[in-house]
C-alpha cells in the first residue's frame, strides 16, 4: 500500500477534502484555492512520493512526511498535473542521492510548487509553467553528483523562457542555472528586453547561500537565452568565495539575454581579486548591493569570449564573421556581447542581417563597506575592444551632469540636458546608506525608476523594478502554516 491517510483509512487513491483547515489558510493568504484535495504520501520513499504524485491532478496538494530517506532514480512531475509537493520542512524531510551519479525530481513544464524538503546531492529540474520553489535547503558536499536548481526551456515551446520563482532557500555549495532553451536558442533571444517585467524571466529571492567547499563557485548563472532577476539574496563565501554569472556564447550556443541583481548581500571571507560580479553576454542592471568582506577589489567584470577565443560556428568576433555587426574592423558589435537587446527577428546560424540593437548595461549604488562604489569593470584588453564605457555599459557618479556615466537621487535632480544613452535613477531613497534595503526580506524594499536619455535632452522611463514580493507568494498550500518561518 502505498498512499495513507491521517484518519488510517488506505484506500490506495482516496483522497481527503479539504474543509476548515483549507479555508482557514486560504483566507489568512489571500488565495484563490477552492476544491484543492490533499494527498498523504506513506513516507519520503521515493516510490511512495512517485505514487501520490501519480494519484493527485492538478490542484492537488501532495505532502510527504517528516523522514530521512534515499532516493537513487529521478521523481517526475507530469507536465500536466500543477500540484504542491509538500515537505515537513527544511531538516524534517531529508531527501537523499546515495549514488556518484546525478538524481533529479523532473518539474518539467507542470508549473507545480515544491517546498519544505532537504536535498543532499539532488536537483530540481524544470522548465516551463510558472513553477515556485521556496522553504527547501540544498546541498552539496563537492559540488559532484551535485544538488540546486535547474532551468531549461521546453524543446517544444518555441519563443517561451522559463517564468518560476525561487525564494526562501538555502543553498550550501549549490546555485540556480537558468538556460533558456537548447544550445543556439535563437527563438528565445528573439523575446524582446522586458527589464522588470514578470515574462519568460525566473526570479530568485530571499534566499541564502553558503560556501563551505574549498573551490570557488557561483550561486546564479545562466546561458542559452535565458532570464533571471537575482534580488534581496544573502552570500557567504566561508571556505571560498561566491560570485554572480552570466555566460555569453562559447561554442555554438547563445548567450543569457536579461539580467538583474539588486538588493544583495554579498560577502566573501577569503581573499580573491575582483570577480564578485562575472557577467559575459546580454544586458541588465546592477544596483544597491553590498559587497563586503576580502574581495580585492570588489567589480563588476565585464568580458566577450569571442573577442579573444574562436569558437565553433562563429570563429572570431574581429570582422569576419558572419555572426556579427562587423560595424568596423574589430567586428563590433559581437553577437550577444554585453550591452545587446534581442533579435528583432529569427537569426538562422552564420546568415541573416545583425539586428541587435545597443541596450547599455547599468549600474549605480553599489557599495563596499566603506560605501566606496563598485563599478563595471572590463577584464581584459580584447573584450575591450567590443565593450567599452559610455556606449555599452554605463557606471555611476556622484557628479552626474547629462553628459557621461549616470546619476541617482530625486527627480526633482535629474539634470535638465543629457547625451543619449546617460541614465538616472530617480528616487526618494537614500543613495549613500543602503541600510534596510539589502539582504533577506528587507525591511523597505528598493524602490525608484530608471530614467534614459533616448534622445538629445530627452528623458524616458525606462526601467522599474517588478513588484516586491513576488506575486507567486501570494499562492499558499493548506500546510504552509506548518513549515513556514
Amino acid at each position: 500500500m502505498l498512499l495513507s491517510h491521517p484518519s488510517g483509512i488506505t484506500p490506495a487513491l482516496k483522497r481527503i477534502t479539504v474543509s476548515t483547515v483549507l479555508a482557514l489558510t486560504v483566507a489568512f493568504f489571500c488565495t484563490s484555492i477552492v476544491n484543492a484535495e490533499i494527498i498523504n504520501a506513506v513516507s519520503c520513499s521515493r516510490d511512495h512520493v512517485q505514487a501520490a504524485i501519480d494519484s493527485a491532478v492538478t490542484g492537488d496538494t501532495v505532502v510527504v512526511p517528516p523522514g530521512q530517506c534515499e532516493w537513487n532514480t529521478n521523481v517526475t512531475i507530469p507536465n500536466t498535473k500543477k500540484i504542491i509537493l509538500q515537505g515537513a520542512g527544511i531538516d524534517t524531510t531529508i531527501l537523499t542521492n546515495p549514488l556518484t551519479t546525478s538524481v533529479w525530481l523532473e518539474m518539467g513544464d507542470s508549473g507545480s510548487r515544491v517546498t519544505g524538503f532537504t536535498f543532499n546531492e539532488i536537483s530540481i529540474r524544470l522548465f516551463l509553467g510558472d513553477a515556485r520553489v521556496d522553504h527547501n535547503k540544498f546541498y552539496t558536499a563537492t559540488t559532484s553528483p551535485g544538488s540546486g536548481v535547474h532551468f531549461s526551456s521546453s524543446k517544444t515551446t518555441a519563443y517561451k523562457a522559463p517564468q518560476a520563482l525561487v525564494d526562501h532557500n538555502q543553498f550550501e555549495n549549490c546555485r540556480v542555472v537558468v538556460f533558456g532553451g537548447v544550445m543556439m536558442a535563437n527563438t528565445q533571444w528573439t523575446i524582446p528586453l522586458n527589464l522588470g517585467g514578470r515574462e519568460n524571466v525566473v526570479y530568485v529571492e530571499d534566499n541564502e547561500y553558503r560556501r563551505t567547499y574549498t573551490l570557488a563557485g557561483n550561486v546564479v548563472d545562466g546561458n542559452y537565452g535565458g532570464a533571471y532577476v537575482f534580488r534581496y539574496n544573502t552570500i557567504h563565501g566561508i571556505n571560498a568565495f561566491n560570485n554572480l554569472m552570466a555566460h555569453s556564447i562559447q561554442g555554438p550556443n547563445r548567450a543569457l539575454r536579461s539580467w538583474e541583481f539588486y538588493g544583495n548581500i554579498i560577502r566573501t571571507d577569503k581573499y580573491v581579486s575582483r570577480q564578485t560580479f562575472r557577467l559575459r553576454g546580454g544586458t541588465g542592471v546592477v544596483f544597491y548591493n553590498s559587497i563586503t568582506g576580502s574581495w580585492s577589489p570588489p567589480s563588476i567584470d565585464l568580458d566577450n569570449v569571442r573577442s579573444a577565443v574562436a569558437k565553433d560556428g562563429g570563429g572570431l568576433c574581429d570582422g569576419s564573421s558572419t555572426w556579427d555587426g562587423n560595424k568596423d574592423a574589430t567586428g563590433y558589435p559581437c553577437r550577444d556581447q554585453i550591452g545587446r537587446g534581442a533579435d528583432t527577428e529569427l537569426w538562422v546560424t552564420g546568415s541573416g542581417t545583425y539586428t541587435q540593437p545597443l541596450m547599455p548595461a547599468y549600474a549605480w549604488v553599489n557599495r563596499e563597506a566603506d560605501n566606496n562604489e563598485v563599478t563595471f569593470y572590463v577584464r581584459d584588453a580584447a573584450s575591450a575592444k567590443h565593450i567599452k564605457a559610455n556606449r555599452d555599459f554605463y557606471n555611476y557618479t556622484t557628479s552626474f551632469n547629462g553628459t557621461s556615466g549616470m546619476g541617482a537621487g530625486t527627480l526633482a535632480n535629474r539634470p535638465a540636458t543629457c547625451t543619449p544613452g546617460v541614465a538616472y535613477w530617480a528616487t526618494n531613497q537614500s543613495t549613500s546608506d543602503l541600510k534596510g534595503m539589502v539582504g533577506n526580506n528587507p525591511k523597505t524594499p528598493i524602490t525608484g525608476t530608471l530614467y534614459k536619455c533616448t534622445a538629445p535632452n530627452k528623458w524616458t522611463q525606462y526601467y522599474t523594478p517588478y513588484s516586491y514580493p513576488h506575486s507567486l507568494r501570494r499562492l499558499a498550500s493548506p500546510m504552509d502554516l506548518k513549515i513556514l518561518k
